[in-house]
């Protein structure tokens, strides 16, 4: 096994994030390692409050949604960000071997809209009201989709709002 000395090591080097954000200054005895430097290229996920893992789980557990055969992953506290997985299971299989359409498009229908539900507040009303989607490719190992609202989005959708009393996206 080879030691993870500084930069020079190229092949380790793919693993300096990995263990930045896992370890604490000191706990490494390389120096390049233990100096508190921004991450370029590195974004850290917001951890789960207990609400929203609540929410994953009731998510996860509620029969109609469980029918997919997808799971909710992950959930930021801020509900900014969530996360499914859809793997290739003998649930989701359809007769030619790839993901049933059906599940791919039933894991991903309700995110956004609930995202849009939690981040607005109880003073927007928000409907999933069309839908339109388009297969790249058959689904032949576990798919995964990462959803996110920036606030330039939410600025954006209450703006238009207030100007015209509703919108569609």
């Amino acid at each position: 096994m080879g030691r993870l000395t500084g930069p020079q090591n190229e092949r380790t080097d793919f693993l300096r994030p990995l263990y930045a954000y896992l370890y604490k200054p000191g706990m490494l005895q390389s120096p390049a390692l233990t100096k508190k430097q921004p991450l370029i290229g590195v974004e850290r996920q917001m951890a789960e409050s207990w609400e929203t893992r609540l929410k994953r789980w009731g998510f996860n557990w509620f029969p109609v949604y469980r029918a997919t055969g997808a799971r909710v992953e992950y959930i930021a506290s801020d509900w900014r960000e969530v996360r499914i997985r859809l793997p290739l299971t003998w649930r989701t299989r359809n007769y030619v071997g790839t993901i049933f359409g059906g599940s791919m498009y039933g894991a991903v229908d309700p995110v956004f809209m609930i995202m849009l539900i939690k981040l607005l507040g109880p003073g927007y009303e928000v409907w999933d009201k069309a839908a339109t989607i388009r297969f790249r490719q058959p689904g032949r190992t576990t798919l995964r989709a990462t959803f996110r609202i920036g606030a330039e989005e939410l600025d954006a959708i209450r703006a238009a709002v207030a100007q015209d009393g509703r919108t569609e996206r």
